[in-house]
Order: C-alpha cells, then structure tokens, then sequence
C-alpha cells in the first residue's frame, strides 16, 4: 500500500511508534538489602519482598513501591522457581546480607514489578 498523503503517513507512522513503544520494558539489576518478606493467599502473585534500595530508584517511575514478586502463585514463572526465589530472599533477610535482583516491569502483580533473578551475595 502506497500513503499518498502526507498526513496520513505521519499518523501511521505515529501510531506504530507509539504501539512500538509501549513493548520495550525497563529492566534493572543492583545490589539491594531485603527488609520485610511477605506471603499472601490471593494478592501480590503469592510472595513479595520489600527491597532498599527500592526498585524505583533503579528501573523507572513504573516500579513505585519498594516491594517486588516473586510470583509464587505461577503466573510469570513456575511455582518451584518462585519458591526458590523466596527462600533465596529469607535467607538475605534472616542473615542480613545483600542480593543482587534483576527486576522487569513489564510482568507485575497488583502494581509490583517481578524479580526475574535473585543471587544471594
């Protein structure tokens, strides 16, 4: 298909880019403490944890609070992975040791945005 028109072109030119731009996620890795754990029944994927530095400072405006998901309810990743996940953050809590977490806000759970990888330090 030839656009003849100029106006037109711009505006498909405009709506691919703006559709385009909404598929790049922002994706962060640093170094972080844990410092509270949660479990949850019915919300936030199944387990969070609240993190400092939060991840807002690291990724962008998408990742408000402090807290990130494991998804140990087996929406983004399987159920033994997220379990895994967990456990590698009770263990930075319990021992007050930092881990290093690779964070995605392109997957979240009532807003928060999922830990992709988690490495005990």
């Amino acid at each position: 298909m030839i656009i003849k028109n100029k106006g037109a072109c711009a505006a498909a030119f405009a709506i691919v880019v703006g559709f385009g731009a909404e598929t790049f996620a922002a994706i962060a890795n640093w170094e972080a403490r844990v410092d509270q754990i949660l479990v949850d029944g019915e919300f936030f994927g199944g387990c969070m944890a609240a993190v400092t530095p939060p991840p807002s400072e690291q990724v962008s405006a998408n990742c408000n609070t402090p807290w990130v998901t494991f998804s140990c309810d087996g929406t983004f990743n399987p159920k033994p992975i997220a379990n895994v996940k967990l456990s590698a953050a009770q263990l930075a809590y319990v021992t007050d040791t930092p881990v290093q977490l690779t964070v995605t806000d392109s997957k979240k759970h009532n807003g928060h945005c999922f830990v992709t990888r988690i490495q005990n330090k």
